[in-house]
């Protein structure tokens, strides 16, 4: 990416919020730095499954511009542009399936997050009441736990106690 970006003219219109600078380890003071100075986030990964990059963008009240595939699609729609699937394909011997981007609805998207109109207002605010851990993740977690497991096996405890 870093050398298509470099062809077309545009490396420094552009920031990659890689985790790894030069062998180096970067401090997540240093992304979310990035993440506050840029325009919009852009992920059209092939498989993503959570994304945390997307994730945090919307943390920081960032449009994003995301392949409508994976398990972030639940979390983004909202918050940005989906972005269509072309085709999808799978490894042999992998019972795994990736998706390709349109991508000529790709730049449509960045086009219409790009323009000064289009914000992310509240995202940071759905993030945060979506995925807290105290009121959101363990409950939920606790529940699928005693639907599947303890109820199915007629387990005679109460895991709420236990934890």
């Amino acid at each position: 990416l870093i050398s298509l970006a470099s062809s077309l003219n545009v490396i420094n219109n552009v920031m990659f919020p890689i985790h790894f600078v030069e062998n180096e380890i970067m401090l997540d003071a240093d992304l979310y730095k990035r993440y506050s100075v840029c325009d919009a986030y852009i992920e059209l990964s092939a498989g993503e499954g959570f994304c945390y990059g997307l994730l945090e963008s919307l943390l920081h009240n960032k449009p994003v511009v995301y392949l409508n595939y994976g398990g972030h699609a639940e979390y983004c729609n909202a918050f940005g542009y989906a972005v269509s699937v072309s085709d999808y394909y799978s490894a042999r011997n992998i019972n795994m399936r990736w998706a390709l981007p349109k991508l000529n609805d790709a730049v449509r998207g960045m086009n219409i997050v790009s323009s000064k109109s289009y914000v992310a207002t509240k995202s940071s605010d759905f993030i945060k009441e979506t995925f807290d851990w105290d009121s959101v993740i363990i409950p939920k977690l606790l529940e699928t736990i005693e639907d599947n497991f303890i109820q199915k096996r007629k387990m005679s405890f109460n895991l709420k106690k236990v934890l």
